[in-house]
């Protein structure tokens, strides 16, 4: 029992690792979402998307960490009681718990960016682009450079 404070904080960290991974994957990906909206995909369409693409990834993360857990397990046993003689037996119900919360952490911290990628823009496809400022406008030089070029009059 005096290890769960730790195994939280390590999933708090996990978390905060995941979210700002899919954060930077939607970024990245934000014309291929606005693509996908174009063509007739509704937001709950693409954000499922994301979801089961986090869901993937929990379950591909869950494997490896079961793995990885399983083999090391009994040599950090000996590492940390090496007078002790302890047998490492992993029931079913730990594999399916450590499963479940590798799937469960990282659908919820990817569904903040999972909202954001299928929100729609906040520029609509027929609205004109920003009007250039009155300078620009005017003709004028606002420049050195640019005044420096033009001819005297």
């Amino acid at each position: 029992m005096t290890m769960l404070p730790f195994a939280a904080v390590a999933l708090l960290v996990g978390m905060f690792v995941i979210a700002n991974t899919f954060t930077l994957l939607v970024s990245r990906r934000t014309r291929q979402f606005a693509l996908l909206r174009a063509v007739g995909a509704r937001k709950g369409q693409v954000r499922a998307g994301i979801v089961v693409e986090a869901g993937v990834l929990g379950l591909a993360g869950g494997t490896l960490g079961t793995l990885a857990g399983v083999a090391l397990g009994p040599s950090m046993i000996a590492v940390m009681r090496p007078e002790d003689d302890v047998d490492l037996t992993v029931s079913p119900f730990a594999v399916l718990l450590g499963y479940g919360v590798a799937l469960l952490v990282t659908v919820v911290a990817a569904y903040r960016s999972a909202r954001r990628a299928a929100a729609p823009s906040r520029r609509s496809p027929g609205s004109a682009p920003p009007r250039p400022s009155p300078a620009r406008q005017s003709g004028h030089a606002t420049s050195p450079v640019s005044a420096a070029s033009s001819p005297a009059s």
